[in-house]
């Protein structure tokens, strides 16, 4: 309670009292509880905004790549990068994974390499080492080993192997159902990132059989934290196709033959036929394809193979 005072008439002056009072405890509960309600109900809905937001950066990114690959072909007659060196780089243990390398010079920076919503920061195989000692390129998507000119098959192919010759862009006879980009997770259970201030040991390209038929197809024993993603964004990952254009899909729906088929629908379909059938998971590095004719089995490359929107044409035009 204050006093005020107050002038009346005649001249008196009189004193009056103001009552003031703060909250009552019950009702600070009441705004608490409001403000818990509202954040329930809108953390949700910022959560999905950030996710699709994630989303949004990565397709922005895997187009910008897209338009890098598309001047790297105009620049070297159709053929897509070699990413493998004779011997390993200063920079790097791996003598394959250079595609990011050759195409750094054709897009804005180094940030469209790196997914937003990729927790994995493995830092580029064969980028210089800067004046501190350090790399500056996160790498997040991962080139489909076949247009390096490793040859589809049932088993894990042999990077130790006489090096394939890259392939050339008229082998892709369907550029809008052929993968260029996937984006990638680690190179397998366990195994650590390439590190700034580290020579690189971790691979930047797809091979089929290792990196999506080893961990498996079946989304209940999908193993998260290494191959080609399933659940990057929501269900699906992004992958960005050799015409340049990027789709949101579950790993299963990239095994459809061609572009519209079983790209709606349930994640249904069964793995195609002959990927898994080679080596055991336990042998899958010890060696496979040398991209030659035949496979560890003996069965011709790509006879029998449904290798879907992974697959190459076996021959130009």
């Amino acid at each position: 309670m204050s006093s005020v005072e107050v002038r009346a008439k005649g001249g008196r002056t009189v004193n009056r009292k103001r009552s003031r009072h703060g909250f009552t405890l019950i009702e600070l509960l009441v705004v608490i509880a409001i403000i818990a309600i509202l954040a329930a109900l809108l953390f949700p809905v910022f959560s999905a905004a950030r996710q699709r937001a994630y989303q949004s950066a990565c397709i922005s990114n895997l187009q910008q790549l897209g338009k890098g690959f598309s001047l790297y072909l105009d620049a070297w007659d159709g053929i897509f990068p070699n990413s493998w060196q004779d011997r390993a780089s200063p920079y790097g243990e791996l003598n394959h994974s250079w595609w990011d390398q050759q195409i750094g010079s054709y897009v804005r920076g180094d940030g469209v390499f790196r997914c937003p919503a990729n927790s994995i920061e493995s830092y580029s195989v064969h980028q210089p080492f800067g004046p501190q000692g350090l790399k500056t390129r996160v790498v997040n998507y991962a080139l489909n080993n076949q247009l390096l000119g490793c040859a589809a098959s049932g088993s894990a192919f042999d990077y130790r192997a006489v090096p394939a010759e890259p392939a050339a862009a008229n082998r892709v006879t369907d550029s809008t159902s052929t993968i260029l980009l996937t984006e990638k997770m680690l190179d397998g259970p366990g195994h650590a990132p390439n590190g700034a201030d580290q020579r690189g040991n971790q691979s930047q390209e797809v091979d089929v059989w290792f990196h999506i038929a080893v961990p498996g197809m079946d989304p209940q024993s999908w193993d998260l934290s290494w191959g080609v993603p399933r659940r990057l964004h929501g269900d699906r990952s992004n992958y960005l196709f050799v015409d340049g254009h990027v789709s949101a899909l579950s790993l299963r729906q990239t095994f459809a033959r061609a572009t519209g088929n079983n790209l709606t629908g349930s994640d249904s379909p069964m793995p195609p036929p002959g990927v898994g059938a080679g080596p055991p998971p336990g042998a899958a590095t010890a060696g496979g394809t040398k991209g030659g004719d035949t496979s560890m089995d003996g069965q011709p490359e790509g006879d029998g193979q449904n290798l879907g929107m992974w697959g190459l044409s076996p021959s130009g035009s």
